[in-house]
């Protein structure tokens, strides 16, 4: 693990900003190499150490981590452009996961970002700054340890805690991991401690900066998974990748921390029905408009913790749309993602009062469907061309003449189409947009106090709290209240009847947000929703301009138990005496 350790001596010469100005800790400029002790002198440059902790904040997040695509393309959400076969994400669609061929990206970033979150603890109390300031800045170091160790947890299960130690090049070092249950403990506590530096709410200054909010929903999501079944029921490795024990009231932690966010009544959920373009009443615009403007500004509250974008860049529309608008390849929505978002009544396609018909199978879907994928007929913003603004169909049909068609533009027949602006196209010099990355946002924390509050003692009543969260996201999106006030989620459902709802509402509204890979590994249903045939709509035009639709297989997705945690790299592991590998690699 030595190398874990001493990554980030190098890294700190090379994270300062010659142009950090004492007025503005937060500014950036041009990178100089200053060593340790000239970083830790300066109150702006210990400043911009801190901020460099935070810029890999959304690595696992990130659409491209794995070259070509990202988790997404590792589960059933979509198809990953790939390059041959060798990246990570089809490591895992195709089941062929090792410790040799996997990148060992988490383990390392992780690492190299609680060291410089150690070593910045270490030298904070020695710097000269506004006693404000520092405190918060404690704070945020803290949170920020506690985040890089819970996607490790994620990644691994139970890692080597390494504490405050700030490992010297020199040192010989060779930790054992900790247990799942220690991690979990620690993690919890880290997040404790450092709310207790930190403000409630932002300021203009501070909008993408960590808050009490941050560590509270952490918690609430590190809960979360600790009771879900693979941890907390079907444990496949020991004490190091779960518990030892069932408990029951690891659920009922879980909602109450996620409880304890809501009740803040700092966050809600994005809505602009109040505005009177007329842009603004399509049913579910406000979903469609959260991932374009600034997180934890006004009107945006749903960002709890977020990686800040880069003003006027275009990252996701260059990615996902299609070749007529100029975009790369990176990701496609298989059919089975298209399939799970139901109609705009709020029922399932596959429920026959909900009006769904295969001959017209994009009518009258639930809003979040046109907002997060892409479909033959769907119009969105031309090519670029000053002289004609405006919007053109997009079409995926078979030998569709633009390019955009299946087989040639997309293999599945549909586009990603959320978190983009649909005033932009790679080549509009004009249009600028900001794109957030939502790490943690309030819809994930009404969904994680549902699934917790129905596990530990069951959905209650029409009028309870699990029902009242999925009737608050259900109607930001825009689905049909129906005359019943329902929003599609029926009364008296059993435990498990609201189990089934709540894990698809997950599905849809955090569709390509890097949490359903994870999800379907918690709940241990990977070996169902991972073993099987990914498939595409094959869209043909017929003569009379009408077009049949036919459910075409794709690639075959392979899930073995071993998969339900990543590999430790075997570069780790050859260095260490005392590592463990996980289960099955």
């Amino acid at each position: 693990m030595r190398k874990i350790f001493v990554c980030v001596n190098t890294l700190l010469l090379l994270i300062l900003f010659a142009s950090c100005k004492k007025s503005n800790f937060f500014d950036t400029g041009v990178v100089s190499e200053l060593d340790e002790t000239a970083v830790f002198a300066d109150s702006a440059r210990t400043m911009s150490f801190l901020t460099n902790i935070y810029t890999q904040i959304g690595f696992s997040f990130n659409p491209v981590q794995f070259g070509n695509a990202g988790l997404e393309s590792a589960c059933d959400e979509a198809e990953g452009f790939s390059n041959g076969g060798g990246e990570t994400f089809r490591q895992f669609a195709t089941g062929v996961v090792n410790a040799a061929n996997t990148t060992p990206s988490p383990w390392l970033t992780c690492y190299k970002n609680i060291r410089a979150a150690n070593l910045f603890l270490k030298k904070l109390p020695g710097v000269n700054m506004d006693a404000t300031v520092k405190s918060r800045a404690k704070g945020e170091a803290r949170f920020l340890r506690a985040w890089y160790y819970s996607i490790l947890l994620k990644h691994y299960g139970g890692v080597p805690i390494v504490g405050d130690t700030v490992f010297k090049a020199d040192d010989n070092v060779d930790l054992a991991r900790n247990t799942y249950a220690e991690c979990v403990n620690y993690i919890l506590a880290e997040c404790d401690a450092a709310a207790t530096y930190l403000p409630p709410t932002r300021d203009a200054a501070f909008l993408s900066r960590v808050t009490i909010g941050a560590c509270q929903a952490l918690k609430a999501r590190v809960l979360l998974y600790a009771a879900s079944p693979l941890f907390n029921e079907g444990n496949i490795g020991g004490e190091l990748t779960g518990f030892t024990t069932i408990d029951p009231n690891r659920w009922k932690r879980a909602a109450n921390a996620a409880a304890q966010v809501i009740q803040s009544g700092t966050y809600s959920l994005l809505q602009i029905d109040a505005q009177t373009d007329s842009v603004s009443k399509i049913p579910g615009h406000a979903f469609k408009y959260l991932f374009t403007i600034a997180g934890g500004a006004s009107p945006n509250f749903e960002f709890i913790f977020f990686k800040a974008g880069v003003p006027g860049t275009q990252e996701f529309e260059n990615l996902w749309l299609p070749p007529s608008r100029g975009a790369t390849r990176h990701a496609w929505p298989y059919h089975e993602m298209a399939e799970a978002f139901g109609m705009n009544n709020g029922l399932a396609i596959t429920d026959p009062s909900s009006g769904y018909d295969p001959k017209n199978p994009y009518k009258n879907r639930d809003p979040r469907f046109d907002n997060s994928i892409l479909y033959n007929g769907q119009r969105i913003y031309r090519m670029f061309d000053a002289s004609n603004f405006g919007y053109d169909p997009v079409y995926t049909y078979a030998d569709a003449p633009s390019g955009d068609g299946y087989g040639k533009g997309t293999p599945t027949g549909y586009y990603i189409n959320k978190m983009l602006d649909d005033r932009q196209v790679p080549n509009n010099p004009y249009w600028g947009t900001l794109h957030d990355y939502a790490l943690i946002r309030y819809a994930e924390i009404l969904l994680n106090f549902a699934e917790a509050k129905n596990e530990y003692d069951g959905p209650g009543g029409f009028n309870d709290s699990v029902y009242h969260c999925l009737r608050l996201i259900r109607q930001r999106a825009g689905i049909l209240p129906g005359a019943d006030s329902s929003y599609g989620v029926k009364p008296g459902l059993s435990q498990q009847q609201m189990r089934e709802v709540i894990r698809q509402e997950r599905r849809v509204e955090l569709a390509f947000e890097s949490h359903r890979f994870w999800d379907v590994r918690r709940w241990k249903i990977a070996e169902q929703t991972e073993n099987k045939m990914m498939h595409a709509m094959k869209i043909t035009k017929q003569a009379n301009s009408n077009y049949t639709y036919e459910r075409v297989p794709l690639i075959k997705h392979s899930f073995n138990t071993a998969m339900y945690f990543w590999p430790l790299p075997l570069s780790e592991l050859a260095k260490s005496r005392k590592l463990r590998q996980n289960p099955g690699y």
